[in-house]
């Protein structure tokens, strides 16, 4: 097979090697004839000759520009402040004897430990009047003491936290008093109320009563006098005071 430019090349030889032979047969009959066969070799010439295809070129696809998103700009944090150093409430326990902690903001209360002098306290609290303080003891149990009983404090007790103190325990002993006479007699307690109550010679009298001083007044009428009688506590029997000539004895139930 042929490509359709041999083809091409051939034809165009034909058609000179035509002219050549119509020029050489004279007249101008025969120039007319040649030049119509001329024409009509052309014309089958372009009508044998394919129409070039064109091929379309691809239009270009526009790649969308990438959108930039800002870089958010990063906000410092703060530095936080620097805390104010307050030194820890210590304080050391003066004198040279043991100190009793109680169990609230008093003498009161319940007794719960007996710590050596100079043994160092960590408080966590203070009474109302600043002039008992609170900390732990080892089995965590809050204790108190008296600031009367401290030295080298290191802090102003007043920046400690006011403590509300516990129920106060009411405490009570026994009073006893015995008449030893051969006389009746009156025994009067005003500051627990008891007034000129009657007891013969050789009775015993007993009293419950709340912690605190008292003064018993002993009498042979019902009014102050001065016989002997005696006065005791029944936790041990320990006679407090034998008037033979007063009007009262203190007493104090501790």
């Amino acid at each position: 097979m042929y490509s359709p430019q041999t083809k091409h090349s051939r034809l165009l030889q034909l058609i000179s090697l035509a002219c050549l032979l119509l020029s050489a047969c004279g007249p101008a009959s025969e120039d007319l004839a040649a030049t119509m066969a001329v024409e009509t070799v052309a014309a089958k010439i372009a009508a044998f000759s394919p129409t070039p295809t064109v091929t379309a070129t691809a239009t270009e696809t526009l790649t969308p520009t990438a959108t930039i998103t800002p870089t958010p700009t990063e906000t410092a944090t703060p530095l936080p402040p620097t805390a104010t150093f307050t030194p820890e409430p210590i304080a050391a326990l003066a004198g040279e004897e043991a100190v009793i902690a109680y169990s609230g903001p008093g003498k009161v209360y319940n007794k719960l430990a007996e710590l050596q002098p100079g043994e160092e306290l960590y408080f966590i609290g203070r009474s109302n009047d600043a002039e008992w303080l609170a900390f732990t003891l080892p089995d965590t149990q809050e204790a108190w003491v008296s600031v009367a009983d401290l030295e080298d404090l290191n802090f102003n007790v007043y920046q400690l936290e006011a403590f509300d103190p516990p129920p106060t325990p009411i405490w009570t002993h026994k009073l006893v008093v015995v008449n030893d006479t051969p006389l009746d007699l009156f025994v009067s307690i005003p500051d627990a109320g008891i007034q000129y109550v009657n007891f013969i010679s050789g009775q015993s009298l007993v009293f419950t009563l709340p912690v605190q001083d008292y003064t018993v007044f002993i009498s042979r009428n019902q009014t102050p006098g001065g016989y002997t009688a005696y006065v005791a506590l029944d936790r041990d029997l320990t006679v407090i005071a034998s008037p033979t000539e007063h009007t009262s004895v203190y007493i104090t139930i501790q």
